[in-house]
């Protein structure tokens, strides 16, 4: 008889991506007046930073949304997260340090 389990099967894809609610007409006008304190042409790290933690702080996500009204406000929203440090991998987790001696044992 044929086994139907297949050892070597590939995980299931990702969910798709989320690209957010749409922007209300405030979050709108929020990303707006966050933006209109900035020279997109002159934009420093630090101005990145503060820009992306404001945007957080009103609870306003990266999203298709914000990457519009951000392009409508004369802002390149990819260059700005990658100004911003956003594109960054994350740190390893402290399971990376594990000391030589760690052992493990796996049953099947």
């Amino acid at each position: 008889m044929i086994s139907t389990v297949n050892n070597g099967a590939m995980p299931p894809p990702p969910p798709p991506r989320n690209d957010g609610a749409a922007l209300t007409d405030e979050q709108k006008s929020t990303v707006t007046e966050i933006l209109s304190s900035y020279d997109a042409e002159n934009l420093t790290e630090s101005d990145a930073q503060a820009i992306t933690e404001q945007l957080k702080n009103a609870g306003i996500a990266p999203s298709k949304s914000l990457e519009t009204a951000m392009t409508e406000a004369g802002f390149d929203s990819k260059s700005l997260a990658e100004l911003a440090g956003k594109d960054r991998p994350a740190p390893p987790s402290s399971s990376a340090n594990l000391p030589d001696t760690a052992t493990f044992s796996i049953t099947v």
